[in-house]
């Protein structure tokens, strides 16, 4: 998903749909997650491409940079920082 300044999109999965919201700011793009039942599912700063964050069906996760993100667990979510340039980026993300 290439977008300039922020974006919100969703992604649908067996349990139903999660809302992803990524803003550049600070040099890098700060990602929200909203559950389907419309609480916070985590978060965080992707500082340059390669970043990905992994948030997994059991509430953990974590900040991977400079290497092949995994495939997102059953019921997680993967997302990936492809390309950054100025308020530019381009995010990719996926529901296990």
């Amino acid at each position: 998903m290439p977008f300039t300044g922020s974006v919100q999109f969703p992604l649908t999965g067996g349990d139903g749909e999660w809302t992803v919201d990524a803003a550049v700011e600070d040099g890098g793009v700060r990602v929200s997650l909203t559950t389907p039942a419309g609480l916070g599912g985590g978060g965080g700063f992707l500082d340059h491409p390669s970043c990905a964050l992994t948030f997994r069906a059991d509430g953990s996760g974590g900040l991977a940079c400079d290497e092949e993100p995994a495939a997102p667990d059953s019921g997680g979510i993967v997302v990936h920082l492809l390309e950054l340039d100025g308020d530019d980026a381009t995010v990719a993300a996926a529901l296990g």
